[in-house]
């Protein structure tokens, strides 16, 4: 009797801890076809993409809420956003060979309403090869700079290929903002290339796509590009702050105040026009490779987009500077809604 007691309760523990296990994996399930890809080695601006099975192997619809990617040059285009259960879509990724990156590894994150993996990570891979290698990098990048800089920078390319290339500058027009130089440092299989700043800058982003003649047939050209940000002595980056629908809670932000550092900077006082905004100074940052200008880091806290007036409000930042236009910043505050559009 006590046997057959013991084996019944036995029995019913395990349909329902069977029960228990159907019900805590139904819903949506996102199964891939593939989880990651190896392109092997390619030619730069040769195609590059892959197409991948998407699948709900739930039994409820499946949702694709959002899909990131760790770099723009990897895309991710599903046809559908949502699966019926069992049902299967074609999800075309891609990868950019123009980016002048050799190795390449880029994850690409598919967000869904699956319960047990609501995030699935497919990562690609691989060599992209170009006529030359460029070392530092691909780019000549000269960051944040005053309009009067002269600075210069340099990179340094070689040959990938047996036989010699003697490459060539395409010329631009004579109104860029950079001196452009190429030298041969070994004949055929190593060059300089060298830009420097032609002052004055234009405040904004200084720009220019140069292009190199390789003469080899089946990749005959090499972009590089060449950048300065030109600001002013003191400035506040970004310029404006936004709050969002997907705000929810209490968020914050960061402002960087950048200032020239050839006198003595302070920031004198922080004011908000709103008490549910506050601002405080957080650290300051020195000159480096990548930005002429000091700056002090500002961490701003925003209430939630339901509470922030439809007005918007501002920040207001006060500082020592010797010229009245820089001794007090303002900084607005805006809530927007999807597409720009309010509810009626």
């Amino acid at each position: 009797m006590f046997t057959r007691r013991w084996i019944s309760l036995f029995a019913v523990g395990v349909l329902l801890a069977g029960n228990y296990v159907v019900n805590a994996q139904s819903g949506p399930r996102l199964e891939l076809s593939q989880r990651e890809w190896n392109f092997g080695q390619i030619w730069a601006g040769a195609p590059c993409r892959i197409e991948i099975e998407l699948r709900n192997v739930g039994d409820a619809p499946l949702k694709i809420l959002n899909i990131r990617s760790s770099c723009g040059c990897a895309m991710a285009r599903p046809q559908k956003s949502e699966l019926a259960p069992g049902e299967t879509d074609t999800m075309t990724v891609t990868y950019d060979t123009k980016k002048n990156a050799k190795v390449v590894k880029q994850t690409i994150t598919l967000m869904t309403n699956d319960p047990v993996e609501p995030k699935i990570r497919f990562v690609l891979q691989g060599e992209v090869w170009n006529v030359f290698d460029a070392e530092p990098a691909a780019a000549l990048a000269f960051g944040r700079v005053k309009p009067d800089s002269r600075k210069s920078k340099a990179i340094e390319l070689t040959n990938n290929l047996k036989e010699k290339v003697h490459p060539k500058l395409r010329p631009l027009d004579p109104d860029v903002p950079f001196e452009i130089k190429l030298e041969e440092l070994e004949p055929g299989m190593k060059y300089r290339l060298s830009a420097g700043i032609k002052p004055p800058l234009k405040l904004g982003d200084n720009r220019v796509t140069l292009t190199i003649e390789t003469g080899v047939e089946r990749l005959p050209t090499m972009t590089i590009s060449i950048s300065a940000r030109a600001m002013e002595r003191v400035s506040v980056w970004p310029d404006h702050l936004r709050v969002v629908p997907s705000q929810k809670k209490r968020g914050t932000r960061t402002l960087r105040l950048n200032y020239s550092g050839e006198q003595p900077f302070e920031i004198t006082e922080l004011k908000s026009n709103l008490p549910s905004v506050t601002v405080r100074k957080l650290s300051r940052q020195q000159p480096t490779a990548y930005s002429e200008f000091a700056a002090y880091m500002l961490r701003v806290y925003l209430p939630p987009f339901n509470e922030f007036p439809e007005e918007g409000t501002t920040i207001e930042i006060y500082t020592n500077d010797p010229d009245p236009k820089f001794r007090r910043l303002v900084v607005p505050i805006r809530k927007i809604y999807p597409h720009q559009q309010k509810p009626d």
